[in-house]
């Protein structure tokens, strides 16, 4: 069964993946046991997770579908087996290999997950950042132009700390100093 997602990242699209799995597969007559395997624990979590995040409908349709599976049985059962994506198990492979090479126009259906639409704002605002950073009169004179490893001006960031911070070394003093 191949579905294309659309516009999301990689634990979305695991996510969603998984909600395609378990709702196709609490479909199936005489199905008494489903078995997961993903390199996306977190991803896994979520998909069971009907509280507020990215992809909470797609968690939202999987409770809606394993709710009364579950209910029918006591013998039925839902196992989730973590599997590295390093250690290259063939079946998981060649999903995985399968899924990353696909290259599907995004239908009327697709998919935008908000995790996606973060990621973009944040690229968009770290480009305009960029770009006027580059530009002497935003800036100011007097900044101190640092460079990286590899004697290359540093571009501005927000993770980790920032660009500029994550070299002061947490001086406190040090870093008064240089602000």
């Amino acid at each position: 069964m191949c579905r294309p997602v659309g516009c999301v990242l990689a634990p979305d699209a695991e996510q969603a993946a998984i909600w395609l799995a378990l709702c196709k597969a609490t479909t199936l007559h005489g199905c008494e046991s489903i078995l997961v395997f993903t390199d996306s624990l977190a991803s896994a979590r979520q998909a069971v997770d009907p509280s507020v995040q990215s992809g909470q409908f797609l968690s939202l349709a999987v409770v809606r579908s394993l709710r009364p599976w579950l209910e029918a049985s006591a013998d039925q059962v839902v196992r989730v087996y973590q599997v590295p994506s390093k250690e290259e198990w063939q079946c998981h492979k060649e999903a995985h290999d399968f899924a990353s090479d696909l290259k599907v126009l995004v239908g009327t259906h697709a998919l935008t997950s908000l995790n996606y639409l973060h990621a973009q704002s944040t690229k968009k605002c770290l480009d305009h950042w960029t770009t006027l950073f580059g530009v002497l009169s935003f800036r100011g004179n007097q900044f101190l132009e640092l460079t990286d490893r590899l004697d290359k001006p540093m571009k501005p960031k927000y993770t980790g700390g920032g660009a500029w911070l994550s070299c002061l070394q947490g001086s406190p003093g040090f870093t008064a100093r240089c602000c």
